[in-house]
């Protein structure tokens, strides 16, 4: 199920990039990128949603489940969607989560966990630890004149653009 898809897109990445960190991160972002269209539903809804919050708010204990009953039942969009949306996001982030809960760094995964066409890695997993780049502040580097000014002239037509649209 899902947690195939998770470890399949993550050692094709892996296979790609060669990092461990690097297909992490980018895990990370293709399913906020695949998840994103979510978020446009959600925003659009959002009105319906905060109206179903002030009916139940208004409501009592009881009260209150009858409503939300009675929205599922009708089919209220907002309602479905958000129940969906959040039903999808936990499966989402608990099978992403589960992958890691594994120790595949050290241990070699079974290959019943990927799909076929996704190469299986050579073990041990190389890049699993992140080294933050370190600037080195005693090399100097020289910049012209020129480079300078079309820096500052790029930065100054930036918000001057921008001041004249807003």
């Amino acid at each position: 199920g899902s947690f195939r898809l998770y470890a399949s897109a993550f050692f094709s990445l892996y296979y790609l990039t060669g990092q461990v960190w690097v297909s992490v991160l980018l895990i990370g972002i293709c399913q906020n990128i695949i998840l994103l269209p979510m978020r446009f539903i959600g925003m659009r809804l959002s009105n319906s949603f905060k109206d179903f919050e002030e009916k139940i708010e208004k409501s009592s204990n009881d009260d209150a489940y009858l409503v939300f009953n009675e929205k599922v039942r009708k089919g209220d969009v907002g309602i479905v969607f958000y129940i969906f949306n959040f039903v999808i996001n936990a499966i989402a982030f608990l099978s992403a989560g589960r992958i890691f809960l594994i120790d595949f760094y050290t241990q070699k995964i079974n290959p019943h966990y990927l799909y076929s066409w996704v190469p299986y890695p050579d073990y041990p997993l190389i890049g699993d630890k992140f080294y933050f780049p370190w600037f080195k502040i005693t090399n100097s580097v020289s910049v012209d004149w020129k480079t300078i000014f079309l820096i500052w002239l790029g930065i100054s037509l930036f918000f001057a653009i921008a001041k004249l649209l807003w």
